[in-house]
């Protein structure tokens, strides 16, 4: 428990909503009608679950080497909020808060939607699950802090 005490602080009136569009990066996984056919083919059930799991992800990022994500991003006074439909490591959050330490900043994951995890790419050299269950290319978390970070710089 903690004992808290009013602090005045400034109110700026800035209010605004934004939904920005992100392009990440894919690993090259095989197209939906390959998984189809690997699927019918497979006798393993484990393995054939797992195919299963990862035709769901392909069918809703299609089969191209990107997809195009929506950030959406609100700013209320001196609060930030950011929310996103993946599931950014922690350190997403830790990385905004950090820089923007003189303001709230809000982030939420796997909002509207969800594809997979997104870790950063020095995990990618790792046996995990996060790593192996993910669609997105190393660099896709990257590529997502620097865009909400340079969002997080303009003012509305």
């Amino acid at each position: 428990m903690a004992i808290w005490e009013p602090e005045s602080v400034s109110s700026e009136s800035n209010v605004s909503a934004e939904i920005i569009t992100i392009e990440l990066p894919l690993k090259p996984w095989p197209s939906i009608k390959e998984l189809k056919r690997s699927i019918n083919e497979c006798e393993d059930p484990v393995l054939k679950e797992r195919l299963i799991r990862k035709l769901g992800v392909r069918s809703s990022i299609g089969d191209g080497t990107k997809v195009t994500v929506k950030v959406w991003y609100w700013q209320l006074g001196d609060c930030r909020i950011v929310v996103q439909p993946n599931e950014a490591y922690a350190v997403f959050q830790q990385t905004l808060r950090e820089k923007f330490s003189s303001a709230p900043v809000v982030v939420g994951n796997i909002v509207n939607g969800h594809i997979g995890y997104l870790p950063p790419k020095e995990l990618y050299d790792k046996d995990m699950y996060t790593v192996w269950q993910t669609p997105f290319e190393a660099g896709a978390y990257e590529v997502l802090v620097q865009e909400v970070l340079n969002k997080m710089k303009t003012k509305p």
